[in-house]
Order: C-alpha cells, then sequence, then structure tokens
C-alpha cells in the first residue's frame, strides 16, 4: 500500500477529478505494483516458478485458489482487447479491493449488470488460467 500511495503521489501531475477516478487510478497502480514485483520475482529466482496469490470471493463451497499473477496479467490484457469494462471490473475487484456495488459506481453499471459480469468473467478468467497452467 505504501508504494502504491508513493507512486500515486508522485504523480500529482494528474488530477484527480472524483471519487471514481481516484479508485481506477488506484487500481491500475495496483495492478501495476503487484505485476512488476511478481516480475522481479521470478527474474530474481531464474525459474518458472511464479509468485502466486488468491483471488478473494471463491465460489463459496470452495477454498480460495492461488493464481499467478503473469498468468493474470496475460489474462487481462487479452480480456481487455476483448472487453476493456470486464477487464476494468476485474482490475477494480481484484486489484482495487472494491465490492461489487463500489465497482458498478465506479463503471457507471447497476449492480446486478456488475454482478453479471463478474460471474461470466470469473468463469472466462478460471478457463484462461487453466490453459496456461502448466500443472494441469
Amino acid at each position: 500500500m505504501h508504494e502504491a500511495y508513493a507512486k500515486l503521489a508522485a504523480g500529482s501531475e494528474v488530477a484527480v477529478e472524483d471519487r471514481r477516478h481516484f479508485l481506477t487510478l488506484a487500481s491500475k497502480v495496483m495492478r501495476q505494483i503487484l505485476v512488476d514485483h511478481a516480475r522481479a520475482k521470478a527474474t530474481a529466482k531464474r525459474s518458472n516458478e511464479r509468485q502466486r496469490v488468491t483471488l478473494s470471493e471463491q465460489v463459496e463451497d470452495q477454498p480460495a485458489q492461488p493464481v499467478d499473477l503473469l498468468a493474470l496479467e496475460e489474462a487481462l490484457r487479452k480480456l481487455t482487447s476483448m472487453d476493456a469494462k470486464k477487464a476494468r471490473l476485474v482490475e477494480l475487484r481484484f486489484f482495487g479491493g472494491l465490492t461489487e456495488v463500489e465497482a458498478a459506481d465506479v463503471l457507471g453499471i447497476s449492480r446486478t449488470e456488475a454482478s453479471r459480469w463478474w460471474r461470466t468473467t470469473r468463469a472466462w478468467l478460471a478457463q484462461e488460467l487453466r490453459d496456461e497452467d502448466p500443472e494441469s
């Protein structure tokens, strides 16, 4: 968090328009920091091992599964080219820590639509990440 704040504060030439804009910027910064950290760690190890983190809000009956940040970044880039708003939703929820309601507000969509997008996008991401996992 300190690194995210420092990065946001350093970019003070960017005028934050409102809460939505701030949350969007903060989510992007967290994404960049986590992905950069995962890349640096992977490079330092000089191996194929990647840092894994856990996606929050997994299906209730299933234990939280670790997620490869670099594979997630690749999947998000692919998703962005297909549907940028859904990619922003993932960025806001996963990297920004926003709730479904907060993310819906930032994106200017209904909570119902955000919920539907989140379910379908999580399923798509799960498939993409499974396809990327050499252990599966």
